[in-house]
This record gives structure tokens, C-alpha cells and sequence, in this order.
């Protein structure tokens, strides 16, 4: 009789354990309601495409690829302090020396739509809906360049440092009177880029490379 009162009391104590804990499942599951207006397929995928795609993408210099639900969807809550702190998109030029053209700024409607969806429960969308691949491209940002100058050294961002500053020489060139109109550094960072020819001089801007950005001077 004592082995079976003990059977029973064993059975007891297990279904009051599933029971705490379908109880503590159904009590997460309430907090994560789904309060957004906008899904990941029909309202963030296009921004993260169009703005975020350069890094955040398999292959990419981002840490992680948001091109997929399944990818963003764990990055929700980062998604969300990094736009709020202003983190991202990347964009470390200082205010108060005029408007820079291509700024990493996103419009108000667009920071409206992810900062709804990473707060609002990170809706889906349509299950079978398919969204277009999104592939790594080393592509110039302004065009294929009127010059494209050769670094003299490999400059390589140690992995455990987010900054770091180098200088290089490049070399005077003739140019045309028309002067530098823009700058950028190729995706394989082995490159440096001028719309026109600069001016007297080996440089006429600066590039500080970061990891996952790059800033362009005009």
C-alpha cells in the first residue's frame, strides 16, 4: 500500500509541475501581443532591404543578416535600442557643417515602421508569401568611378576592434579643374574611390572606415 500511496504522490507532484508550467508558457505568450499594424514582409523587409542590405546580409561586414524573418526576428529588441540610440544606420559625420548628400538617416516613416514592429510583437505577415533573395553585392555605391586609385597596403580591421585609423599615401595625379566631387572606399576596402580627379593633391577627402560603415566627405 506504501509503494502505492508513493506512486500516486509522485503522479501528483509531476502534474502540478506541468501545470506551473503551461501556466508560465500562457503568461510569456501574453506579453508578446501583437500590437503592430505592420509586418515584416510587407513594411520592414523593403526598408531593411533598400537601407541595410550593404552589411546586413549573408557574407556582409554586419555581424548578423536581417534579410529573412527568420534572421531579423531574434534581433527585434536590438533592432529597436539601436535605432533609438541613433546607432544605425551607421552615420558618424558631426552636425553643424551643412547637409551632406547620401546621409545614413532613415525618413520618419520608415524609423515609424521598425520601431513599431520591434515593439509591437514582430508580426510575420502572409506564411506563404515569398520575398526576393537578397545576395551580398560589391558594388560602388555612387557608380562605377571616373578613377579608381590602388592602396599601397592591405589595411586589415582586427577583429577585436571596432575603429581603428590609418594612414596611407596615394600618389599626385593630373586632374581636371573640376575638382573632386566624391569619395568612397571599395566593399574589399583595398580600394579608394574619386568621381573626379582631386586637385593637386594625393587626397581630397578623408575615409574612416568602421566595421559595417564607411563615411563619404564632399
Amino acid at each position: 500500500m506504501s509503494v502505492r500511496n508513493g506512486s500516486v504522490r509522485i503522479a501528483l507532484a509531476c502534474l502540478v509541475v506541468l501545470a506551473a508550467l503551461a501556466a508560465g508558457v500562457r503568461r510569456g505568450e501574453a506579453h508578446k501581443a501583437i500590437t503592430s499594424k505592420y509586418t515584416y514582409n510587407d513594411d520592414v523587409f523593403p526598408i531593411l532591404k533598400e537601407r541595410c542590405s550593404q552589411c546586413h546580409v549573408a557574407g556582409g561586414v554586419a555581424p548578423m543578416s536581417l534579410m529573412t524573418y527568420d534572421e531579423a526576428f531574434p534581433w527585434a529588441e536590438s533592432i529597436r535600442a539601436e535605432l533609438v540610440a541613433a546607432h544605425m544606420p551607421p552615420w558618424n559625420a558631426e552636425d553643424g557643417f551643412g547637409n551632406l548628400k547620401r546621409a545614413h538617416a532613415l525618413p520618419p516613416k520608415e524609423l515609424d515602421v521598425l520601431l513599431t514592429w520591434a515593439t509591437g510583437g514582430n508580426p510575420r505577415g502572409a506564411l506563404d508569401q515569398k520575398l526576393p533573395l537578397v545576395t551580398l553585392k560589391n558594388d560602388w555605391t555612387m557608380g562605377v568611378p571616373d578613377l579608381a586609385l590602388k592602396m599601397p597596403a592591405e589595411v586589415t580591421l582586427a577583429a577585436d576592434k571596432m575603429e581603428d585609423s590609418v594612414e596611407l599615401t596615394v600618389p599626385p595625379i593630373a586632374c581636371s579643374r573640376t575638382g573632386c566631387r566624391a569619395m568612397s572606399a571599395s566593399r574589399s576596402r583595398a580600394a579608394r574611390r574619386s568621381a573626379c580627379p582631386p586637385p593637386r593633391s594625393s587626397a581630397c577627402a578623408s575615409t574612416t572606415r568602421k566595421r559595417g560603415s564607411s563615411k563619404e566627405r564632399r
